[in-house]
């Protein structure tokens, strides 16, 4: 103890001379409670707090229901009294004998029927308190983080100094930055850890994130056409090139960057994620824009702004505000803004998205294997820094072994509604058996993780390959270290060679 009568005094020890002590003053008298049957005036037995179902008195509608009353008081005991004791009117100059039935049940939207003299404006106004806050305006005397919330690594602790008070917090990295920080622990079964540098951090990326939309907005160039964008490029120097913008018709990449954007509005994850995801697929359009020499479309850029934006309001709504009034110019705050309407995806486009992503995949894994090989010693006929060219092979039709065994687990999920590979093996060729088994585990695979039947079993692409192909050639160029041409060779049906 630092101060009073007991100064000095270990916390553990001084308990009980505070205990006696303001028994002893008559500020204080010991509780206890009755250890057998208990039967009130009226001859009911009572079991607490608590409410009954009504029609059926075995069970209780909760436990202690003073968790449920007072919380329900206090989002409108401002209107009732202005100090702790009732001695003051409060904002709705209201006496207690005008609080009748009516008025409780009107407040607490039981009701639509008052009768009183207290003002309909004064009512609709407690009511609408009461809809607001609760369930939330809670006793800040009920939450109890101690033990179940770390701050950097370390258990929250006052005897050792390892705390934060909420002002503190707000004083240090912001209201958003604390919001983005909390949002982003304790996602698992392990105790939510609240880390400084993650708070320092979410301070950080959105500052940079809403620098680079300003510059987006009020800086941008606008060429209006894919020529113009290349002489605005080459003729004028600005501060980030990404500002230099296309309107007009959508290419390939634009149109996938939208159906990317469009997905990222349903995806369900925590806002450190989402910010990832976004950023993350902002700089794959980016990349593969500038590299085919399109750049980025204008309308694109604003629609991923406003809907990262609106998808970061709830955990950084005061940066959310900033972006939504003060960069994108609208005329009402983003409190009062919708998500837009998401169009019916196109499943050509979303299956050459996909197509990209698993060619490009193969492509940076099949040089970071050569990589990783020559790491260890192993013979490779793969130079790093020697000149390549990367030559790529795709046919109008899937092979005829594939064909087959799709045809296999079809008329096995078909029958069983499950792949259930047993079965399967002993209709696979022997000489198949090495690239058939990775090929139908690869079909299963899609089919458990959720893919409709009807695209895994599809044997035609819902997109010309070529076309997509002869787009991703200058983004392949540099995904390749020293790659200095790509030639795709396209395979005729039932051939084994074909033209580049």
């Amino acid at each position: 103890m630092i101060d009073g009568d007991f100064k000095g005094r270990p916390v553990q020890d001084a308990k009980e001379f505070v205990k006696q002590f303001s028994i002893d003053q008559g500020d204080a008298f010991i509780y206890a409670e009755p250890d057998g049957l208990v039967v009130t005036e009226n001859g009911g037995d009572p079991e607490g707090l608590v409410s009954k179902l009504r029609w059926d008195e075995k069970f209780l509608v909760e436990s202690l229901s003073d968790s449920t009353i007072y919380p329900s008081y206090y989002n409108i005991a401002h209107y009732l009294h202005k100090d702790l004791f009732g001695r003051e009117r409060g904002l709705g100059d209201i006496k207690s004998e005008q609080m009748t039935d009516d008025v409780w049940d009107y407040v607490f939207t039981r009701g639509n029927d008052v009768k009183g003299d207290i003002s309909q404006e004064t009512l609709q106004s407690m009511r609408k308190k009461f809809q607001y806050w609760y369930p939330l305006d809670l006793r800040v005397s009920d939450v109890r983080p101690n033990g179940h919330l770390l701050l950097t690594g370390e258990k929250i602790s006052k005897s050792t100094d390892n705390f934060l008070t909420l002002n503190e917090t707000i004083d240090k990295f912001g209201a958003d930055a604390i919001r983005s920080t909390i949002a982003n622990v304790g996602d698992g079964l392990e105790d939510a850890n609240f880390e400084e540098s993650g708070a320092t951090s979410n301070i950080l990326k959105p500052f940079e994130l809403g620098k680079w939309c300003e510059e987006m907005v009020h800086d941008a160039n606008i060429a209006c056409s894919v020529d113009q964008y290349i002489k605005m490029r080459e003729k004028y120097r600005v501060k980030n090139t990404d500002a230099v913008q296309r309107v007009g018709e959508k290419s390939l990449w634009d149109q996938v960057f939208q159906i990317e954007l469009n997905g990222l509005v349903f995806v369900q994850e925590r806002a450190q994620v989402l910010l990832v995801r976004f950023t993350g697929a902002r700089d794959v359009y980016r990349e593969a824009a500038k590299a085919a020499g399109v750049g980025m479309q204008h309308d694109l850029m604003r629609r991923y702004i406003e809907l990262q934006t609106l998808l970061l309001t709830p955990v950084a709504p005061y940066w959310a505000e900033f972006v939504w009034l003060e960069v994108l110019s609208k005329p009402d705050t983003i409190q009062h803004a919708l998500l837009p309407q998401i169009p019916i995806t196109n499943l050509g486009l979303a299956a050459a998205q996909a197509y990209i992503r698993s060619t490009t995949s193969n492509i940076t894994s099949a040089e970071g294997s050569q990589l990783e090989r020559l790491a260890k010693g192993k013979a490779v006929s793969y130079a790093p820094k020697q000149p390549k060219k990367l030559t790529i092979f795709c046919a109008e039709a899937f092979p005829a072994w594939q064909n087959r065994y799709t045809t296999l687990v079809r008329d096995a999920f078909e029958k069983m509604g499950v792949v259930d590979i047993k079965p399967i093996i002993s209709g696979i060729k022997k000489d198949d058996m090495k690239k058939a088994m990775p090929f139908v585990q690869g079909l299963k695979r899609r089919l458990n993780e959720g893919e409709s039947s009807t695209d895994v079993f599809e044997r035609k692409l819902p997109f010309l390959e070529l076309v997509v192909l002869k787009e991703m050639v200058p983004g392949l160029k540099g995904t390749v270290q020293k790659c200095q041409a790509v030639e795709i060779v396209a395979i005729e049906k039932g051939g084994k060679s074909g033209s580049g």
